[in-house]
Parts: structure tokens; sequence; C-alpha cells
């Protein structure tokens, strides 16, 4: 009994047709246990009606009406043969394993709208097309290549002068800069010339900062002064001039605080952005491509296990299919009849289709193999480069954290400066630890900038139009390819719009896989389903030798399937439907949707960081307490005896007061003076 059953896939007319053509006497029936269109009716006897190909086309509407309830599990054929008129035999056939080809077309690559935008920042007269890198052209790819660094040496340029801008403030001191000087100094009482104030004195122990003391006139006795001036008094006029001074230095150190605080809070937020939209769409990419490297790791080892197992199966299809030195090189039957005539027939054409089956297979997949280790060790190459720009991408992370905790501890230096707090932390703050590792940190932070700078602007240029730029790479190394997968890995990259030339050698391979299975059915039923006496009658041979003979034939057919299914398995993993999605993954996701992007985020985040934090520099005046500053010697002896000897003059001998005039302008809000006693 030969059934047809759906076990690997559709079963076409063709091979209903064929189980009918073995014999003169052979019958084709319908076996349906559940399903009512299988009716007598349809049972075929082969007789004159099948007595050629021809024939088989006269009957195509009724076998493709089989072979769909055959492929559609409704039921099953059964095959009966008649021999030597006393032997009936029946077997059950199954389908031959077909390689069905898709009609998947992926779909084309649009570059997103921040790769667009990348590609088309200036380059400052230089330009931005990749082509002349992959041409090879030296002076072009130069321009090229300064293009892409002009705009990081323009950072590098502006973030050294600002470092040194920072540097000459600080050295020009507070009375030129400034807070921009590092810290700020409290005015006092303000003369006709502004720089006459500007030494520093030192306080008492215990004495509260705003309170000043001359420690050369501590001794003097204090001049008088008439508390009855009023009026137009030139002391009057220094009080509402340092009051106003007084004022303005006020909102300086609160405009300076405000500012010292927003510019950290804006490093956090770049912090955040850098965490939330570079470096995780950054790290998406090192995984997909690493998912992409898995797989194309996996496809090429299933190619190569499935490319040895064709060429294995091809040599054992041709060593146990019945070999002629089991014969002595005689007619397997030598009996001279009908059925062993059929025999010898079948199995001669059997023989020359391996033959032919494996100079295919030898001549256009032997190859393979060698192609697949070829990319097999650019995955390698890749995975390696992919390693260390892991390490260097926790090295930004890491950087980056350590600078947004730096920030964290300045902001709290800049509230414990503003409530007068004065310990150890706000110490280390201002002069120890803190300010070093920023600034080391924030130099990093300036390189990270500009390296990602470039890194985006190529990897932009590139995204524009991949496929091009590594189908250029592909055919620059073209010479590293042996066999097909050449064509087939250019045939992915083009979007599987043209076959590849190596395509009609396995569509070849195919046809000749399924003329050696045609023949080993005809074969097998004759030998393989017969008894073994049988076979030595019908064949005229010893027991032992009619029982090798079954044996290899029943083999033969079983290893022909398995080169069959290998072979098939073999063009499924690279058709256009598997490797495809894999190029895209890997060329079109990975590195331009997510690694491109990621760059572009990673790169303004931290240029903003770098920014800002050269803010914080600017204005870490916050965190510093503020300096008081005493009158020049000038103005402690001959300036303040000569603003108070007009009221000395006239002022009675028992009404004194003292009359240190930077106090009095500092904590009196205005000058107040009261009529004298009169008796």
């Amino acid at each position: 009994m030969l059934a047809i059953r759906p076990k690997y896939g559709m079963v076409s007319t063709l091979e209903v047709a064929e189980f009918l053509l073995l014999t003169e006497s052979s019958t084709l029936r319908c076996e349906c246990e559940h399903h009512p269109a299988c009716i007598p009716s349809i049972s075929l006897e082969r007789g004159d009606a099948f007595s050629s190909m021809s024939a088989y086309y006269s009957k195509q509407p009724t076998l493709f009406y089989l072979s769909t309830l055959i492929s559609t599990n409704r039921c099953h054929l059964v095959w009966t043969m008649d021999i030597l008129g006393d032997l009936s035999v029946e077997r059950r056939l199954y389908p031959l394993l077909q390689y069905n080809e898709s009609a998947y077309i992926p779909e084309p690559y649009v570059p997103s709208q921040v790769i667009i935008d990348a590609h088309d920042q200036p380059r400052f007269g230089h330009s931005n097309n990749l082509d002349v890198v992959f041409a090879g052209i030296e002076q072009q790819t130069r321009e090229y290549i300064i293009g892409v660094i002009v705009g990081s040496l323009i950072i590098a340029i502006v973030a050294v002068c600002w470092f040194f801008a920072i540097a000459c403030l600080k050295l020009a001191g507070p009375k030129r800069a400034g807070f921009l000087a590092g810290h700020f100094e409290r005015p006092c009482v303000t003369p006709e010339k502004a720089e006459e104030c500007c030494d520093e004195v030192t306080l008492k122990k215990d004495q509260p900062s705003n309170e000043i003391v001359d420690k050369n006139e501590a001794n003097e006795p204090p001049p008088t002064i008439d508390p009855r001036a009023e009026g137009d008094h030139p002391l009057n006029e220094k009080v509402d001039q340092n009051l106003r001074a007084t004022k303005r230095f006020t909102r300086r150190v609160m405009a300076v605080r405000v500012l010292f605080l927003l510019s950290g809070i804006a490093v956090l937020v770049s912090g955040g952005l850098f965490y939330g939209k570079g470096a995780v769409s950054f790290k998406n990419s090192f995984e997909e491509v690493q998912n992409g490297i898995d797989m194309v790791q996996d496809v090429c080892a299933t190619t190569m296990s499935l490319s040895q197992n064709v060429t294995k199966a091809s040599v054992d299809v041709e060593e146990k299919t019945i070999p002629r030195q089991d014969t002595g090189g005689d007619p397997i039957c030598g009996v001279d009849s009908e059925v062993s005539t059929q025999i010898n027939s079948i199995y001669n054409e059997l023989v020359a289709n391996i033959d032919q089956l494996r100079s295919s297979i030898d001549e256009h997949l032997r190859n393979i193999d060698g192609d697949v280790l070829y990319v097999l060790s650019l995955m390698e190459d890749i995975e390696h480069a992919l390693y260390f720009a892991d390490i260097f991408f926790y090295v930004l992370v890491a950087i980056t954290v350590v600078i947004v905790t730096l920030i964290v501890a300045l902001l709290a230096g800049v509230v414990f400066a503003w409530k007068g707090v004065s310990n150890s932390f706000t110490k280390c703050i201002q002069y120890a630890l803190i300010w070093p590792l920023f600034i080391f940190f924030l130099c990093l932070s300036w390189i990270f900038a500009t390296l990602f700078l470039a890194a985006g602007l190529a990897g932009a240029d590139f995204c524009v139009n991949p496929d091009n730029y590594v189908e250029d790479f592909l055919y620059a190394h073209e010479d590293k390819f042996d066999g097909m997968l050449f064509g087939f890995m250019i045939y992915y990259v083009t979007g599987c719009a043209i076959q590849p030339p190596g395509a009609k050698y396995l569509t070849q391979i195919s046809s000749e896989i399924a003329a050696v299975l045609t023949m080993a059915h005809q074969l097998i039923p004759l030998i393989a389903d017969l008894p073994v006496e049988s076979i030595a009658q019908l064949c005229n041979v010893t027991v032992e030798q009619a029982t090798t003979l079954k044996q290899i034939t029943t083999l033969g057919h079983t290893v022909i399937h398995v080169l069959n299914r290998e072979f098939v398995g073999l063009r499924q993993i690279i058709s256009c439907e598997t490797m495809n999605p894999i190029y895209s993954t890997f060329v079109h996701q990975a590195f331009c949707d997510e690694a491109v992007a990621g760059m572009s985020w990673i790169f303004y985040t931290t240029l903003f960081i770098a920014i800002f934090s050269m803010f914080l520099i600017m204005f870490r005046a916050a965190l510093y307490p503020i300096k008081d500053v005493a009158l020049p010697a000038s103005m402690r002896a001959e300036d303040r005896k000569d603003d108070v000897s007009i009221a000395a003059s006239s002022a009675p001998p028992f009404e004194t007061v003292s009359a240190d005039a930077c106090e009095s302008v500092r904590d009196a809000p205005e000058h107040i003076s009261a009529p004298p006693d009169i008796d």
C-alpha cells in the first residue's frame, strides 16, 4: 500500500501521476475516513489511459482534485500493484519535500529626521558625501574627514578659550573682575574714588562679620560729631551712596546664587536626558547588534551544517544505492522478463541521476563553507569592536553619574553658604576634593562631546543610504568570497529585487534531487516491498544477495529523502525571508535607528552638561563666604577727620558720639540727628 500524505507540504498532481506509471497493473484509489468528497468514482486504474506521460495531462483535473484533498489532510491515496500474478503489494507513498519560495518583499528603509538633520549639518565648505571614502579617492576622503572633525575642533577650541578666560578672571582679582574672580567682597563706605575701598581686614574673635575693626586706630579717641548736623552734610550723601551700593551688592549675590542653582539644575536635567534618550538608545543598539550577530552566527552555523549534510548525503546516496560491485557489473536482475528489464532500466537511470547530482553539489555547494567562515570572522571582528564600544559607553555613563553627584554636592554647598553654615562638608566643597574632581570630569565631558559629534556625523552620512554603502563594502571585499554566497549577500542588501546568480544552481540541484527520488520511488516498490524470496525468484539471485539488495535499496531511498530535506532546509535558511530581516535588524534598526540617534542625543546632552558646568565654575563665588574689606590708610586718618571736622567745631564739650564712618554706613538705615537740648 502506497499512501500519499501531506507530511512535508503540498502534493503536486505530477507526484500523484508518478505512482500510476509504475506497472501495467496498478490501481490508485482514494481512501477518506471522515470526508464524503472522496467517492469511489475518483479511484483510477492505469490501464491504457496511463500508458504514457501524455495521458497524465488528460487526467489533470482529476489528479489535481486528488492532490488537493491530500494536501488538506482530507484523505490519502492507496496504490496497489500486482506482481507475478499471485503477489499483491500495497505501499503508502509520502511526497517529496518541496521548497516553496515565498513572495516576501522587504520594506524599504527610510532614514529618520534625526539622521537627515545630522547629515545636513554644516561642514564649513567640506563635503558630506561618504561615497568618496568607499571609492578610495584620497584627496576627497581627506576633505570629508576634515568636514566631520571641524565641528569637534571648534568645540574643543571654545572649551580651551573658556577655561583660559576663567583663569584670567581669577588672576585679575575681585577689584577688576568682581565675583567672576571666584568670591564676593562686601563694599564698605564708598569715598569719592571707589578703588580706595579695597583692603581686607582681620575680624576679632567672636566678632560678627559685619563689624570691622581698624587695628591701627583701635586706641585712638573717637572724634565727635554734631548730632544736629542735617541737610546737605557730606556724611549724609555717603550714607545714601553706601545704601545703594549695599542693595546692589545684595541683589548681585542673590542673582549669582540663583544662576548657580539654575545651572546646576540644567546639568541634572541634561544628565537625565543623557540617560533616558541617549544612553538607553545607545544601549539598545548594542543589544540589537549583539542579537544580529547571534542570529548571523546561528544562521552561518546552520548553513554550514546543512551544506555539509547535503554533501555527505550525496555521497551516501551514491554509495548506498545498489552499488554495481554487488552484482559484479552484471544487471541486478538476471531474469529475462519484463519486470527484470524494468528494474535494470530504472536502476541505470537512477545511477546516472545520482552522478549528475553529485557533480552539481560538488561544483556549487562545497565553497559555501569558506564563505560562511569569512562571514563568521567578520561577525567576530564586529563583536570584538562592540566589546570595546560597550566599555567606552559604560565609562561615559560613569563620568556622567560622577558629574551629577558632584553637582548635587555643589548645590548643597550653595544652600549652606546661603544660610551662613560653615562646616567640614562646606570646606570640602569649597577648597578640597570636589572642585578638582568636578573640573577633571568636566574636561572629560568636553572630550566625549567632541568625539560623539564626529561619530554622529559620520554615522548619519552612512545611514542616509546604508544599503548602497554596505553593497560597496561587499564589492570591495569580493575577493574574500569563493562561492555563491557573495551573490546572495548582495541579494539581501539590495532588498531582494534581483535573483542572485546562484539561485539557478539551487533550482537545478532541486530538480536533480527530484529526479533521483522519482527513480527511487519507481525502484523501491519493485524491490524493497517484496519478500526476499520473491526478489530471489524474480532476479535469479540467492537469498543473501536478495537480502542485501533489498536493504541497500531501502537505505538508498531513505538517504535520498534525507538529502532532499537537508537541501530544502539550506534553501530556506538562505532565503530572503530569513536573511533580509537579520540584515535590517543589524544595519537599519541597530546601527541607524538606535545607535546614530543615540549618539546625537549623547552629543547634545554631553555638550549641555559641559556648558552649564562651565557656568557653575564661573559662578563659583556663590559657594564661598562673603569677604569684608577695610578702608585704606588714607581714608582711616585724614579723610575721616575731614568728614567730622565741621560738626566737631560747633559741638558742646559734653556732646560727643563715636563716629566710625564705615560702621555707621553699614548699620544705620539713615542718618539720625536730634536737636540739642536748650536750657
